[in-house]
């Protein structure tokens, strides 16, 4: 069975709670809030946001951020792919914007606010 990285205390709890417009996370309490209401998010999907946000306004590439989120776990650039599509449609689907999770051609993603 795969392991899934924990959050490093030193690194995403510097900051408890990030927040961009009407999107909040809780890094203490693992919880996504937008517009004041709870989200649903699977695991990797509240990692990859965290990540994003933690290190917004910088692009994380591919491997940056396969090595955050599964650690010294082999895992293809079409996992993480697959995973940054299921966290848009979770954001989509509970009335966030997508759009939020931006690609940058040639290099990773960026949280955009």
């Amino acid at each position: 069975m795969n392991e899934i990285k924990e959050l490093d205390s030193s690194h995403a709890l510097k900051k408890q709670v990030l927040t961009s417009a009407d999107l909040s996370v809780n890094v203490l309490t693992q919880q996504v809030y937008l517009q004041n209401k709870l989200l649903t998010l699977p695991n990797l999907s509240y990692l990859l946001l965290v990540e994003l946000m933690t290190h917004w306004p910088q692009t994380r590439t591919q491997d940056e951020l396969i090595h955050s989120i599964w650690g010294k776990v082999q895992v293809q650039n079409s996992t993480l792919n697959q995973r940054i599509k299921l966290l848009r449609q979770s954001l989509k689907e509970q009335g966030g914007d997508p759009s939020n999770i931006a690609l940058v051609r040639g290099v990773g993603y960026r949280f955009a606010e």
